[in-house]
């Protein structure tokens, strides 16, 4: 499972995509999430809260459990390409992953 997004040279050149293995009903809160985080500057978790406040009750548990998947295969990937990504944005992954935990505890 994949979002990804390509900029340009302004914060007016970018496109979002997402993998058609995400279910069609949460691809745009996980587009969202990429928009908070990149366009407006924000951390994963500030992303991660604003995401979860969008997305309808009758469908969260599914979706936090989805995106705690998502979060798990992401840190995974990262542990084998290091060279990657930044210290500071694996322990924010985890930061997230370990809010979604705490959620679906309740």
């Amino acid at each position: 499972e994949l979002v990804f997004k390509l900029t340009g040279n302004s914060k007016e050149d970018y496109v979002f995509g997402i993998s058609e293995k995400i279910r069609e009903e949460f691809r745009p809160y996980f587009v969202f999430h990429e928009y908070i985080e990149f366009i407006e500057n924000n951390t994963c978790e500030k992303a991660l809260e604003r995401e979860l406040e969008a997305v309808p009750s009758n469908i969260k548990r599914e979706y936090l459990v989805a995106r705690k998947k998502f979060f798990e295969e992401l840190i995974e990937r990262l542990s084998h390409h290091q060279n990657d990504y930044t210290k500071e944005d694996l322990d924010s992954f985890k930061k997230s992953l370990g809010r979604l935990e705490e959620l679906l505890k309740k």
